[in-house]
């Protein structure tokens, strides 16, 4: 608008044209740079983010396609679920919100994720309302503002597939690598949490490294079938795939039976 002033020609638009030029945002605005937000929540469950990654050509062994993160947005702490479709979110969520009563104690504050369907059909805004519980969603083109979760989601990838390929295993076992992944990642020290793990944060107590394997190794499993057959092999060869979700014991891949599982109590 001060170049059309200047100029003696054009000095007659200025008469008829307003203080604010709308004529050249629209040639040449560009997308306003993301700020990488600093802040973070003050306790535990006062904010959790959700996302959603797939589907994925193959589905593993108990057929998902689907992988939910959940991440505490104070402590870091990350929760994977595996979706067999994408509508199970709803039942992800509620059994979560759930857990963090029995378990923590705590009420979660506030869900922030993207603009996915299933985080809002009417099932999920109802358990919402529910529980209290506050839905944020990004704005329209900003994956960033739910970048917790983004994040986490290329790093689990990176890890898993790591992971998959130290084990040779076939594809069929990516949810293996995937929930391996995250049990390691909330082990690890980082320095967003000043040198502590998620773990630590979480539970105010340093994890049980003693228990961690080397993923893919080979490990023996005691044969509790050894009393059918005095020949028979006492121990078992499989491959160690993480520690068991809801058991207190290893998950083993036992390599005879064509991937049969097995767990090993430690």
């Amino acid at each position: 608008m001060s170049k059309i002033r200047k100029i003696p020609e054009l000095s007659v638009l200025h008469q008829h044209t307003a203080e604010v030029c709308i004529t050249c945002p629209r040639a040449k605005m560009t997308k306003v740079e993301y700020k990488r937000s600093m802040s973070r929540a003050k306790e535990i469950f006062d904010l959790i983010h959700l996302d959603i990654w797939g589907p994925y050509k193959v589905m593993t062994r108990t057929h998902c396609r689907y992988f939910m993160t959940i991440v505490d947005d104070y402590s870091r702490v990350i929760w994977v679920q595996l979706l067999k479709q994408k509508s199970d979110a709803y039942e992800a969520i509620k059994g979560f919100l759930k857990m963090v009563k029995t378990q923590y104690g705590k009420q979660v504050k506030v869900i922030r994720s993207d603009n996915a369907f299933e985080f809002e059909d009417n099932q999920c805004k109802a358990l919402y309302a529910d529980q209290g519980v506050v839905h944020q969603t990004s704005c329209v083109d900003r994956p960033q503002q739910n970048g917790r979760a983004e994040r986490k989601h290329r790093n689990i990838l990176e890890m898993s597939r790591a992971l998959r390929f130290q084990a040779g295993l076939a594809l069929k076992y990516w949810g293996d690598c995937v929930q391996a992944a995250v049990h390691i990642t909330n082990r690890l020290p980082t320095p967003l949490l000043n040198g502590l793990s998620p773990y630590e944060v979480m539970h105010n107590k340093k994890p049980n490294s003693s228990v961690l394997r080397t993923f893919g190794c080979l490990a023996m499993a005691y044969n509790p079938s050894r009393y059918k057959d005095k020949f028979e092999e006492r121990g078992v060869p499989c491959v160690y795939l993480g520690n068991a979700l809801n058991q207190k014991g290893y998950k083993l891949l036992n390599i005879n039976t064509n991937g049969k599982y097995v767990f090993l109590l430690s």
